[in-house]
């Protein structure tokens, strides 16, 4: 089942908004059930489904995976309002190309180590 969650909102990084909270929605509903319903009871959902799509606009639909997803790996009781979301959602932007760079060494290793020890420590047995 996780692997439709990551399939959905990782199959298409330009994924409408709309449709991103649609499915986001549909799986906080399915992690937290009643608590999540009632925080919308009385509530217009076109218009609170509409605000979050407008807030989680500027994110890729990975960041707002790795959120979702960091909800149930930590333990989070209660459901996220959207400005909390929103914060979660921030701790998953990349920053740049992750990269690893070889550097090149800052010396030359000598060819023999033990043979210039033994000369340094005054050894000149070998």
């Amino acid at each position: 089942m996780n692997d439709v969650m990551n399939e959905s909102l990782t199959a298409k990084r330009s994924a409408s908004p709309d449709a991103v909270v649609d499915r986001l929605f549909q799986r906080l509903h399915t992690i937290y059930g009643r608590a999540w319903a009632d925080m919308w009871v009385g509530a217009p959902m076109d218009e609170v489904k509409a605000e979050w799509a407008r807030s989680l606009d500027g994110f890729e639909v990975e960041t707002v995976r790795l959120a979702l997803e960091s909800l149930k790996t930590e333990g989070v009781k209660f459901p996220p309002n959207l400005a909390e979301f929103v914060h979660l959602c921030r701790q998953f932007v990349r920053r740049g190309p992750h990269r690893l760079a070889l550097m090149a060494p800052r010396y030359v290793p000598p060819a023999d180590v033990f043979k210039n020890l033994k000369k340094a420590l005054g050894d000149e047995r070998s």
